[in-house]
């Protein structure tokens, strides 16, 4: 299921870098280079957004470590 940016903003309880984490892995981005890059943080910041993420129930890490998003 695709996910779009405009679900993230309307039902993401997530902030800061984690919002950012959250659009960037609906715009399609899945390797740490390339999310890091888009929410301008460090891989340490993108591991700690992921990991808030799965807390808040809107990103599960699937098989082979790809992201879903799990918002409406």
């Amino acid at each position: 299921m695709i996910v779009q940016q405009s679900n993230i903003l309307e039902w993401s309880e997530s902030k800061g870098v984690a919002r950012l984490v959250l659009l960037a892995v609906a715009d399609g981005r899945r390797n740490m280079r390339s999310i890091c890059d888009f929410a301008n943080a460090d891989e340490e910041e993108v591991k700690k957004a992921i990991d808030t993420l799965v807390d808040l129930r809107e990103l599960r890490i699937a098989k082979y470590g790809d992201y879903q998003i799990t918002l409406p």
